[in-house]
């Protein structure tokens, strides 16, 4: 990682080796150096990719007009109203209430349940990959594992022994 600078192959490598190493002597060695390639890609990064301010006001703004529908879908009537910026100088009065609709709004129908996920626990040794081969029966199936569980996997490598992971269930295995 040192000399060319590429800090992502070297993480990659580093954690092969003790995927097929997990038992290795070297084992700390190899982690504090996958830490250090870790924290220098980081470091290498820009502070705030291009864009970045913008799109998350974007995505601000387009979440909270979902909210909204949402709220107007499951029969309420108030739609939010913009909160005044500070330096706007707006009074600090409340918004007044939106009139009541006349009609009554239908219920959304009910989305069907969805199929329970299994589970499985992480062995050492495991990745993504050699879940997905066990379970589906092929290693390339390892993103729908890894988006099933993005609430505990900061990133595909990140995977421990002694986890629980989320498997989709079988009926959606066999699409492709």
């Amino acid at each position: 990682d040192q000399p060319r600078e590429d800090f992502v192959r070297a993480i990659y490598h580093y954690e092969r080796y003790l995927e097929l190493r997990p038992r290795a002597e070297k084992r700390e060695l190899i982690e504090d150096l996958t830490r250090h390639a870790r924290l220098a890609f980081a470091a290498s990064l820009p502070e705030q990719p291009s864009g970045a301010v913008q799109l998350i006001a974007e995505l601000r703004r387009e979440n909270a007009a979902l909210r909204a529908e949402l709220a107007r879908a499951r029969g309420a009537v108030r739609t939010p109203q913009p909160r005044p910026s500070p330096a706007s100088g707006a009074s600090a009065r409340s918004p007044e209430p939106a009139p009541r609709a006349t009609t009554p709004l239908r219920p959304p129908a009910p989305e069907p349940a969805a199929p329970a996920l299994e589970t499985y626990t992480v062995q050492a040794g495991d990745t993504l990959t050699r879940i997905a081969a066990r379970v589906y029966g092929d290693a390339g199936q390892w993103t729908r594992i890894f988006e099933a569980n993005r609430d505990v996997l900061r990133d595909p490598s990140s995977v421990r022994p002694g986890q629980q992971l989320a498997i989709p269930p079988a009926e959606e295995r066999n699409r492709r």
